[in-house]
């Protein structure tokens, strides 16, 4: 006889579950390229030039009044990102009928550096001249220290480089991680009513 109904169910079932998963961590990559662009579109606007060269960083006419406005739109699009990652990791979880806090942070974690990542990506890449597209972390953490030397924004008063800048991009990797995490751990208590009933 052919193939038992019940047997085809499983399979696209599981199928359907896989495509689903793979389909939020694409989501959340993507969320996270668009992030990179728009942080890079504001910080190219306020430098006033086309693109940093990388080999000969130049130094920037900036405009001193748009720094602490950049700044403020880039931590509104880090909280969104950070929220878009936790929202998708924690429907991840639910689809992995995950229960427990701690695997849902685990997730939210994960979601939240996966964006992280993605978006120093497409920033590098929006960036540069000529475009890099740079998939290492070491590649990546390299092309920061010159960039962190001569700045990428500056503030009313100073240009924000240095230990400054590291301290700003520390803050940026926390709130979009530590959102996520916070957003996908709401998921936990929904999962578990969702079982029991």
């Amino acid at each position: 006889m052919g193939e038992k109904i019940s047997d085809r169910t499983d399979t696209t079932n599981i199928s359907g579950t896989v495509f689903t998963l793979i389909a939020y961590i694409a989501a959340s990559g993507l969320a996270a390229i668009f992030y990179g662009y728009l942080t890079a579109d504001i910080q190219l606007q306020q430098t006033g030039i086309d693109r940093y060269l990388i080999s000969e960083i130049p130094q920037r006419t900036i405009n001193p009044f748009s720094g602490s406005i950049a700044g403020a739109l880039i931590i509104i699009y880090g909280c969104g990102l950070g929220f878009t990652a936790g929202i998708l990791a924690g429907f991840f979880g639910v689809i992995l009928r995950v229960t427990s806090v701690f695997k849902f942070l685990l997730l939210g974690l994960g979601f939240g550096i996966l964006s992280e990542y993605t978006g120093w990506v497409s920033w590098i890449y929006m960036v540069s001249e000529p475009s890099l597209l740079l998939f290492n972390p070491i590649d990546i953490f390299n092309l920061m220290q010159p960039l962190a030397e001569h700045g990428t924004f500056k503030t009313r008063y100073t240009v924000v480089n240095g230990i400054g800048l590291h301290l700003a991009w520390a803050a940026e990797a926390l709130i979009i991680i530590g959102f996520s995490a916070y957003i996908s751990r709401q998921f936990s208590e929904y999962q578990k009513q969702t079982l029991r009933s």
